[in-house]
């Protein structure tokens, strides 16, 4: 599907994590259902629809709230940050940040980053689209890391933040 985690994001994480690993994932869908086959997921989701749709993945709820304005973006919603903050405690090898959707935007990923662990990859999805690529390049800097950006022949580019990593 167009909006799911593309085969290439996939790929990189298969290739990157043992099976078996965590993975703690913001937006879910039918890519969380092809990674829970081979990794655990912990599941952030905004939609109760979503939520518990697929039986191995492990879903947490967490309704959209406002914040305050973040520089550069212009939406001002993201999941609540006192949910996210509950999952501090998770060990987990990669973080997915495929969500909230463009329509409410992903930019509290930056302004609460602080709650997640920062020795690990993240993968962002869908930086084919601006807002999601300047995330991606904010993020990284505030975690001095480089960016590597996959998959530029196809429709759907991913970007991956691993700080402490050099990418050559």
């Amino acid at each position: 599907m167009e909006w799911s985690l593309s085969e290439v994001a996939h790929e990189w994480i298969r290739a990157h994590l043992p099976a078996g690993s965590t993975i703690l994932e913001l937006g879910s869908g039918a890519g969380s259902a092809a990674l829970a086959e081979h990794f655990t997921i912990y599941s952030v989701e905004h939609d109760k629809e979503w939520v518990n749709k697929y039986p191995n993945v492990n879903y947490i709820y967490a309704p959209i709230v406002h914040h305050k304005p973040i520089e550069g973006f212009e939406k001002h919603s993201w999941y609540d940050k006192d949910v996210i903050a509950q999952t501090k405690n998770l060990i987990y090898s990669l973080i997915i940040c495929d969500g909230p959707p463009a329509c409410i935007g992903r930019a509290g990923f930056l302004k609460y980053i602080s709650l997640f662990k920062n020795d690990v990859p993240i993968l962002f999805d869908d930086v084919h689209r601006a807002l999601e690529m300047k995330l991606a390049k904010k993020v990284a800097a505030r975690l001095n890391s480089d960016l590597l950006v996959l998959g530029l022949n196809t429709s759907k580019h991913i970007a991956i933040c691993w700080p402490g990593r050099v990418w050559k």
